[in-house]
């Protein structure tokens, strides 16, 4: 009866065993990464006005798996991407194996704004990924206008003591009077050196 009970207790023990080598050898679930806009992970400072977008996927235990669709939203805001609503860019399926340097083609971005985005795939067999984690980027300067910046100067009211009428930026006086100068100082110190030598070769 004791061996009866050891060799059962020995069959469940191997059966267990077996069936976790089992679990750990099966395939998980593939996963798709947002991986990048214009090569880099959550850029700020985008100033391409149709950004590119790459992901990977990643399918753990096993082999040969392949990209046959995918499928990219960009929102305006997290609560709207969190809801699957690609309210500026929805591409739908797409039937490409293509993950790198997606052009964006959704509706115009504006400057200085942060945009989300994620995206999923379809495998060989047409099944999908579940969508990525949210990944973002800030647009930079799209259109001349939206520049705000200002010269850096000192305002006049600052040194009321200097006179700046006749002021002006480095380099922006009359060049030519600049060239002429130097002109003058080298043809000068040219017929001076070549004096010096006439010199020297007439000296006893």
């Amino acid at each position: 009866m004791k061996r009866l009970i050891k060799a059962a207790t020995l069959c469940l023990c191997y059966a267990a065993l077996s069936a976790g080598a089992f679990a750990q050898d099966a395939p998980q679930k593939a996963i798709t990464i947002a991986k990048s806009v214009e090569a880099l992970s959550n850029p700020v400072g985008v100033d391409s006005t149709t950004p590119r977008f790459s992901w990977i996927t990643e399918a753990p235990g096993t082999h040969n798996k392949k990209q046959s669709a995918y499928q990219l939203l960009v929102a305006s805001s997290p609560e709207k991407l969190a809801n699957n609503e690609g309210d500026l860019w929805d591409t739908g399926k797409v039937q490409s194996e293509e993950s790198n340097f997606v052009s964006y083609a959704g509706a115009p971005l504006e400057s200085l704004t942060r945009y989300y985005w994620k995206a999923r795939v379809w495998d060989e067999q047409d099944q999908p990924t579940d969508w990525s984690a949210p990944s973002t980027w800030v647009q930079g300067i799209v259109k001349s206008e939206d520049w705000q910046g200002e010269w850096i100067a000192q305002g006049r009211e600052a040194r009321p003591d200097v006179d700046m009428t006749e002021a002006g930026w480095i380099g922006a006086s009359d060049s030519r009077e600049s060239n002429a100068s130097n002109t003058e100082s080298s043809s000068r110190e040219g017929r001076l050196h070549k004096r010096r030598n006439s010199t020297l070769r007439t000296a006893p």
